[in-house]
């Protein structure tokens, strides 16, 4: 399950300006589910944002285009 969730992040920030392929997948599987275990509650529960947080209006971290 590890190997498939770093896959797909893999796949997400390969498009990010600052991103590269393979960002995770290359880690120790010991790291890998370390880094699932704490990004798959955050996924779970809409990273713990209330209903309409990210309407399109919210700009995010600076220089980003928002949520």
């Amino acid at each position: 399950m590890a190997r498939a969730w770093v896959t797909w992040e893999d796949a997400v920030i390969a498009h990010e300006a600052l991103g590269s392929p393979g960002a995770y997948s290359d880690r120790p599987d010991d790291s890998l589910m370390a880094f699932v275990r704490i990004c798959a509650p955050y996924f779970a529960q809409d990273a713990f944002l209330e209903d309409g947080h990210c309407s399109g209006t919210h700009t995010g971290w600076p220089g980003s285009r928002g949520c």
